[in-house]
């Protein structure tokens, strides 16, 4: 990602905030994984951890097996705290 990590991730963070979990789940879910994806390639562990433990308590996209074999989460699968989430 290069330099183009602060824009990208200040505008998905912008994009995960225009929606609340109550207004629509899984049209919010979808724009966190991908704030989710975009975090993990950036490097910032601890916002993708604590976000994906959020998604993986929601009914729908996130399951333990698909973070064990997505591979823009292939940086934190030594992450003992991702280690955890994929075993959730």
């Amino acid at each position: 990602m290069g330099g183009h990590c602060r824009p990208a991730i200040a505008q998905s963070d912008s994009a995960d905030a225009t929606l609340s979990i109550r207004q629509d789940n899984f049209m919010r879910a979808g724009i966190s994984l991908q704030l989710a994806k975009l975090l993990a390639l950036c490097g910032e562990n601890d916002r993708t951890i604590a976000l994906t433990d959020m998604l993986l308590r929601l009914p729908g996209l996130v399951t333990a097996s698909w973070l064990q074999i997505d591979p823009n989460f292939a940086g934190l699968r030594e992450d003992p705290r991702f280690r955890t989430l994929m075993k959730w």
